[in-house]
């Protein structure tokens, strides 16, 4: 998945342990859990050592070497 404004080295990102290339600047949580192949029925959080921070609609600066989980809706995380 790229970006209209990626760049030219792509930053590697974790969905539920699984790696992901991605040349964007910017992805929101519908964005990253579609690259992971994964639908709307998901939250997406991001995971900043031992706590996770639920992401919403907003776009997401992406960074190298990012951790992300996806959890089910009906299931109970956090």
């Amino acid at each position: 998945m790229e970006s209209e404004k990626g760049d030219d080295n792509p930053k590697i990102i974790y969905v539920n342990k699984q790696k992901f290339s991605v040349k964007a600047d910017s992805l929101n949580a519908k964005q990253i859990l579609e690259l992971a192949g994964l639908d709307d029925e998901y939250d997406l959080f991001l995971v900043h050592g031992q706590k996770a921070e639920k992401l919403e609609t907003e776009p997401l600066v992406i960074k190298n070497d990012m951790y992300f989980n996806a959890i089910i809706k009906s299931a109970i995380y956090g």
